[in-house]
């Protein structure tokens, strides 16, 4: 590289430089450049053939400068989704299960908090005192309002809605009778760390309740008689603007070929989000069914839509006394079968309500009893 003779800024040097490497770089082969653009953009990254989470599809058509935003729904179509119980739940905050690490949406995990047992067997006054690790999202009438004495919020932990987990949690045992899952590991540890040296050694010893999974069981039962009542409730005040609920006329016995019969008969908007809810016969309500085990599927497919939709079977699902109480506060419950869909946030409620206890016990039908049975032999 030649000096200049006349002594310059090398700013302004550098800049001739850099002007004359463009000016070159414009007068190369077009052709040549093409090619190398169309070799590029054919080429792909491995990445680009995995399945994107709905976040990162999110985060592409959020605006940004002046990019242009996905176009967003209408109020019609807001409407829609209010009234579609199954976009609400997905809609719901993620929240993670404890025990799992899952990442679920919060409308399918149950909140789980220590609630202290009293017992008041002498002049009611407080002789011995536990924690436990108890439903409170379902206690919520029966519960007193939390406190510390430090202030805070009391540990909350979710688990997944699932009488599996929930039935192997405090029953896994090591041999020497030392339990797998420790319920003192499920409190959150932000919390342990500000613990005074009285409420942590009482903490420590928090225990899981005789029974947990049915206890969640029976106050999912008292969910749903409570949730259907506040719907009717709501209905008696719509009076003809309410459209929740057709009759399935079932002449003959109660089956899955008579039920897709009557279902042939019903016309609703929106069917797609609605339900089959089946009461069976009244005069089998001193019957107490097993909710792990129902002679009718899980979903059937509408004739109408060819869209599938879940069943509740009620009289397998429900208690007697859930059941009882439903016939006599709501007329339409003393029906052999109903098709539900919601059309308003209380029915919503009602429909998330059925379908948490469904999913509750929906998938472990072949597991719980088993593991139940194992429970017991290794007691004997």
């Amino acid at each position: 590289m030649s000096c200049s003779s006349h002594t310059i800024p090398f700013k302004k040097w550098r800049l001739q430089v850099l002007t004359n490497s463009d000016n070159n770089n414009e007068n190369q082969d077009s052709s040549s450049f093409e090619k190398i653009t169309n070799k590029s953009l054919v080429a792909k990254r491995p990445s680009d053939s995995l399945p994107k989470s709905p976040l990162f599809q999110l985060a592409q058509t959020h605006q940004t400068g002046n990019r242009l935003r996905k176009p967003q729904g209408t109020k019609a179509d807001d409407a829609r989704l209010e009234n579609n119980p199954w976009a609400v739940a997905l809609a719901s905050p993620l929240r993670q299960c404890t025990a799992t690490a899952m990442r679920l949406p919060k409308a399918f995990l149950t909140d789980m908090s220590l609630v202290r047992r009293i017992d008041e067997s002498t002049t009611g006054k407080e002789r011995k005192a536990s924690l436990w690790w108890m439903p409170t999202e379902l206690l919520k009438d029966k519960l007193s309002a939390p406190s510390t004495s430090s202030g805070r919020k009391p540990p909350v932990m979710r688990l997944l809605t699932r009488a599996l987990l929930v039935e192997f949690l405090p029953n896994a045992i090591r041999r020497g009778g030392y339990r797998k899952v420790q319920a003192f590991q499920l409190v959150p540890s932000d919390w342990k760390l500000n613990l005074k040296k009285s409420e942590y050694v009482e903490i420590s010893k928090v225990d899981w309740p005789e029974g947990l999974s049915d206890l969640i069981l029976k106050y999912l039962d008292q969910k749903i008689v409570k949730s259907l009542k506040e719907a009717y409730r709501y209905e008696q005040i719509k009076r003809e603007k309410a459209d929740q609920w057709r009759v399935l006329q079932i002449s003959s016995d109660l089956s899955v070929s008579s039920l897709i019969e009557s279902l042939r008969h019903v016309e609703m908007k929106d069917m797609g989000t609605g339900a089959v809810v089946i009461l069976g016969d009244s005069g089998s309500e001193t019957i107490k069914g097993d909710p792990f085990a129902s002679k009718f599927p899980d979903y059937l497919t509408l004739p109408q839509t060819q869209s599938m939709v879940p069943v509740f079977d009620l009289s397998s699902l429900l208690s007697v006394s859930g059941r009882q109480a439903l016939r006599e506060s709501i007329p339409r419950f003393n029906e052999k079968a109903l098709f539900f869909r919601a059309d308003g946030p209380k029915s919503v409620d009602a429909m998330l309500a059925l379908w948490e206890l469904k999913g509750y016990v929906m998938h472990d039908t072949d597991y719980v009893p088993d593991l139940r049975d194992h429970n017991d032999a290794d007691e004997e």
